[in-house]
């Protein structure tokens, strides 16, 4: 910060440019693994903008979450090794490993903090709703006494997707809150990101 030092610009200006300078890249390469994984994974043609729009901003929102890593310590290796700590439960707790449900009440708090927590259940609800599935003879289960079948019967256990969102309980979820939240994140880690850098760097400039 040899510029800063010498009053050349403040913190706010320094980290604006920080922040600013990888947005285009987060962008483009955001918008290229879109087009690629989107339509490589056959997903229904009509989702693609809101896919798109999820994907930037769980970026943008892990972006800002390395921001506020790298404000909190000050060493290259520290700061890999507690953002593993910190990516693994956020992976983890997103959705895609764990179901919602089954989390560990004293550790279910972790999850409002993952972008994928947000991201995962929009991404998914898309995909899945208003599809029809079709059992083979081998996927079928035999049907439990509680349907009141005899014993003999069996049964798909998902007809349609949105059988299946309830059943993991991934389904009822806002498009537009979740991607509300997401923008919370990325401005609110950022935020804290400042405020830490600000701290950090206290006393050395003029301001």
């Amino acid at each position: 910060l040899r510029e800063y030092d010498s009053g050349s610009y403040g913190s706010i200006a320094y980290y604006l440019a920080q922040s600013t300078l990888v947005l285009p890249l987060d962008l483009a390469f955001g918008l290229l693994y879109a087009v690629i994984t989107y339509f490589m994974a056959g997903f229904q043609t009509d989702g693609f903008g809101l896919y798109l729009a999820t994907l930037l901003l769980t970026v943008e929102s892990s972006v800002s979450v390395a921001f506020f890593l790298s404000a909190c310590v000050e060493e290259m290796q520290t700061a890999l090794a507690v953002g593993t700590l910190l990516l693994i439960p956020m992976m983890l707790f997103g959705g895609f490993f764990v179901a919602p449900g089954t989390i560990p009440v004293w550790m279910e708090w972790f999850k409002y903090l993952s972008p994928f927590y947000y991201a995962f259940p929009v991404v998914i609800q898309q995909e899945m709703s208003g599809l029809a599935f079709y059992c083979d003879p081998s996927e079928l289960q035999s049907a439990p006494p509680s349907l009141g079948c005899n014993a003999s019967a069996t049964y798909c256990p998902y007809t349609s997707g949105d059988v299946w969102l309830q059943a993991t309980g991934l389904g009822g979820n806002d498009f537009l809150f979740n991607l509300g939240i997401l923008a919370v994140l990325v401005v609110g880690f950022r935020l804290l990101g400042y405020i830490l850098f600000k701290i950090s760097i206290r006393g050395r400039g003029p301001k």
